[in-house]
């Protein structure tokens, strides 16, 4: 699921801050198999990455941003790094 949710931020489907709240709805539904094979934990991992995107349809606008920066008036601004040669 983690990996479909930043796959959706990173293409701007999705907001950093919606990442959490995507994974915990996952998680919430996924049912769990004592002593799973592979091919259960295969199963798994796309039902985890379906259902990221099933969430994102119903609770994400339907473009997010391609970043959560707060607006230029409220960053802090550091001091440039002094690149000169030190003795």
């Amino acid at each position: 699921a983690d990996e479909q949710a930043v796959a959706l931020f990173l293409s701007g489907h999705l907001r950093l801050t919606d990442i959490p709240e995507a994974i915990e709805a996952v998680l919430a539904r996924h049912v769990v198999i004592d002593d799973p094979d592979i091919a259960a934990i295969i199963a798994a991992s796309a039902w985890a990455q379906d259902e990221v995107s099933r969430w994102r349809a119903t609770h994400a606008p339907a473009h997010a941003p391609r970043s959560d920066r707060a607006p230029e008036s409220e960053r802090t601004h550091l001091p440039a790094t002094d690149t000169r040669e030190r003795p």
